[in-house]
């Protein structure tokens, strides 16, 4: 009698994850409300004025905001043109159907679902054990459909995409890492992926700054693969390194002059320089003109950025204080202060809750992913296999973007840190709660382990 392909336990166990998928999904969609629902900020006037820049111009990426916003609002752009009818940073209040911005929002809600759900069939192909499988699709689903995540598809900014397009990219460079780590030469599939993600890490990096430093985590940890012998040779490698490297010469060149970064610049020298007179001092024996002469308006513009960096890399107790000062703060928030659902449902106050249970408001997901990236890394020098080692190299990507974000969050975009913080902050609260399962997953999948579990 022919099996049916359902009868193994490998494709009971894909059905319960999509199962999950699906449950979570629908319970966001409950939670939610209509996903053409949506609310405009004070820098949504911005992302539309900034997007009526030629997509072929340079002023699309030098201008206000990035390239993908500019790209996402002109090609959506209705013909009436946007109209902004309600506004959350005026006042908390509710969401509404604003006609001209339904197609961002529900470009917003299908990347969201479709982004977070790749991350999780990735990470879940790629564990062995099948409760540590449902699991971690549990947790994932879990962590990204609560209305701490959710809610920021309702709102006209880049968080959204932000959040998304960080999932998909995670989700697909876990794919390519162990296929990488395994395909003596890569197939047509694997170099068809490697183009789509290399897309995607285009249209993520230029949606914020902030984005364009964590490249750099990539080519180093690219680079540092290359001095194993396997990839010394490989002309694939050599080519994404090559790729990554132009994406990161074209934001650095595009940035380095644009309107947005004299905003950025201004901000952190009237908050953290200006107001200390022994700053002022240091900066002025630099070059820095008098700050109330009208010569450091003539200079700021072309040396302000150059002068800050020289102050931050001969300064290393500065950026230590303001490192551990700030990160608390950029903790303290999860949610967005844009809209309310009132009266809440007893669904989205349930939510709410699981959320600020895997959101936490505090530096703890920090510490943690500090000692479980020293347990990985660990449990890949005992191992030695495959796996385990190309699991500890990313989570060392994914460590190291999420410091490196907080870092230029808190030395180059000092206002409203816990929201221009979300990147890293969520990088360090999903590290805290996916590592955990990855390292059990290892520890029931060991070749000693499955023996001493037969023996038994």
């Amino acid at each position: 009698m022919k099996k049916s392909r359902w009868s193994s336990p490998e494709n009971r166990v894909q059905v319960v994850i999509l199962a999950i998928l699906a449950l979570t999904i629908i319970i966001r969609i409950m939670a939610q409300g209509d996903p053409r629902l949506s609310i405009a900020n004070d820098d949504t006037a911005s992302y539309i004025s900034s997007s009526e820049a030629p997509l072929s111009s340079r002023e699309a990426f030098s201008g206000r905001r990035l390239f993908t916003t500019n790209l996402v609002y002109q090609v959506l752009k209705p013909d009436q043109g946007y109209k902004i009818i309600v506004n959350g940073s005026i006042d908390t209040t509710k969401r509404r159907v604003q006609p001209s911005f339904v197609k961002i929002v529900l470009l917003q809600f299908i990347v969201s679902i479709a982004s977070w759900s790749v991350l999780t069939l990735s990470i879940t192909n790629r564990i062995k054990n099948p409760l540590t499988k449902i699991l971690t699709a549990m947790m994932i689903s879990t962590f990204a459909f609560v209305p701490q995540i959710a809610d920021w598809d309702s709102i006209l900014t880049s968080e959204s995409l932000s959040f998304s397009l960080l999932a998909l990219q995670t989700g697909l460079l876990i794919e390519l890492a162990f296929r990488f780590a395994k395909e003596t030469r890569p197939t047509l599939s694997t170099s068809l992926l490697t183009a789509l993600w290399l897309a995607v890490v285009f249209f993520w990096t230029f949606l914020k700054d902030a984005h364009l430093y964590e490249i750099l985590i990539l080519l180093i940890m690219i680079t540092g693969i290359m001095a194993t012998g396997k990839f010394r040779k490989s002309g694939g490698v050599f080519i994404i390194l090559a790729i990554l490297s132009g994406f990161f010469l074209l934001g650095w060149m595009s940035s380095g002059n644009s309107e947005r970064t004299k905003i950025q610049m201004m901000n952190v020298y009237k908050s953290d320089l200006l107001p200390d007179p022994a700053r002022v001092k240091l900066m002025q024996s630099n070059g820095m003109p008098d700050p109330k002469s009208p010569a450091f308006d003539d200079w700021f513009p072309a040396n302000a950025k150059t002068a800050y960096i020289k102050f931050l890399v001969f300064h290393p107790g500065y950026i230590l204080t303001n490192y551990l000062q700030d990160t608390p703060y950029a903790f303290s928030e999860n949610t967005q202060a844009y809209f309310n659902t009132r009266p809440p449902s007893s669904l989205r106050k349930s939510l709410m809750s699981t959320g600020n249970l895997l959101h936490l408001e505090n530096p703890i997901p920090m510490l943690a992913s500090c000692l479980l990236l020293l347990g990985i890394l660990f449990m890949a020098y005992k191992d030695r296999s495959t796996e385990s080692i190309v699991w500890s190299w990313l989570a060392g990507w994914m460590f190291l973007s999420a410091c490196v974000n907080m870092f230029v969050n808190i030395f180059g975009d000092v206002l409203a840190l816990p929201r221009h913080a979300l990147v890293a902050t969520t990088l360090f609260r999903l590290f805290m709660w996916i590592i955990p399962l990855v390292l059990a997953d290892r520890f029931i999948s060991s070749p000693r382990r499955q023996l001493q579990a037969k023996e038994a």
